[in-house]
């Protein structure tokens, strides 16, 4: 009996390259919350969330993750695999909300992190002037300055 060694041999490098390698499958981030910062307009209203953590993307973030507050979709400005820019809708109300972040391009899965949004306190308007403070020391004494050009001659006395 004959056998054909190329069909052997062309049998054996398909089932082998079916057959994973250990450590040559990429991992897939799952993302993680580590911080949330809330940023505000010049009135003291919360415009937009700051969020920092890390597996938002698996690589570029297009898709972007979305971002949910409280059962309401935030639009996200920027992202990156380790930070996140989301618009808050206006207004929001101070309150504790879930935030959950589902993540974009090639990340799988999702992070909740509790959050609570304030209204910062709104500057007021400025107070009176403080009375006068006590007079300084005397200061040391400058040197003195360049001699002057000679005047005109004054007019002949009576």
């Amino acid at each position: 009996m004959r056998h054909n060694t190329a069909l052997r041999l062309a049998i054996r490098v398909s089932l082998f390259g079916l057959v994973p390698i250990s450590g040559a499958m990429a991992t897939t981030p799952t993302p993680t919350i580590s911080s949330v910062t809330t940023l505000y307009d010049g009135s003291g209203n919360p415009t937009a969330l700051y969020i920092a953590g890390a597996g938002f993307c698996a690589s570029s973030c297009s898709p972007k993750p979305t971002v949910n507050l409280g059962g309401t979709s935030l639009t996200v400005a920027n992202a990156s695999a380790t930070s996140i820019q989301a618009t808050l809708l206006n207004p929001t109300l101070a309150a504790s909300y879930t935030l959950t972040v589902n993540a974009g391009n090639g990340a799988t899965g999702a992070a909740v992190f509790d959050v609570a949004i304030d209204q910062e306190l709104n500057a007021g308007a400025t107070g009176a002037a403080g009375a006068t403070g006590a007079t300084g020391k005397t200061g040391a004494t400058g040197t003195t300055g360049a001699t002057g050009k000679t005047g005109a001659t004054g007019a002949t006395g009576a």
